[in-house]
């Protein structure tokens, strides 16, 4: 006699809805230090100090002037980045939305996604993947943003 059902039905097999994978199971433990590795930008920036000038903080890195002004006397999208981005690791969200709005949210994201990748290795799981699109959504958003601010300060609002 196989194994059936005393009525001649076959059984069923139920499997437990085991949400979120772990991180155990994946050798994609990578997705995790992704979300972490942003705020390494964030940390570097705190060693530096901000232009007064507003930009140019990148300089200090070993990094040539920025292309765009030096060949088109203009400002890029992402002047003033480094600087946003070392005045936020101070605490200056002001100063920092004020030098390039588009570093501030972006330093925001970064240490948001490093908050988001703590917590998947705290508890050994892969951040959920609408949190990983959330996430991409944003930055491509902040990207538009700040073409759209450099559009508007240089360009739109004279």
């Amino acid at each position: 006699m196989r194994n059936e059902h005393p009525n001649g039905q076959k059984p069923v097999k139920i499997e437990a809805n085991r949400g979120t994978p772990r991180l155990s199971q994946y050798p994609n433990w990578l997705a995790t230090w992704i979300l972490i590795l942003p705020f390494s930008g964030v940390v570097v920036a705190r060693f530096l100090t901000p232009d007064p000038r507003g930009l140019g903080t990148h300089q200090q890195l070993g990094l040539p002037p920025c292309s765009m002004r030096m060949l088109f006397d203009i400002p890029c999208p992402s002047c003033g980045m480094t600087t946003s981005w070392s005045l936020f690791s101070r605490g200056n969200f002001v100063g920092s939305i004020e030098t390039n709005t588009g570093g501030f949210l972006l330093a925001s994201l970064a240490t948001l996604s490093f908050a988001i990748g703590l917590h998947s290795l705290v508890r050994r799981k892969r951040p959920h993947p609408g949190t990983n699109r959330a996430l991409a959504f944003a930055v491509i958003t902040v990207f538009g943003f700040s073409v759209f601010q450099w559009l508007w300060r240089h360009f739109l609002s004279s």
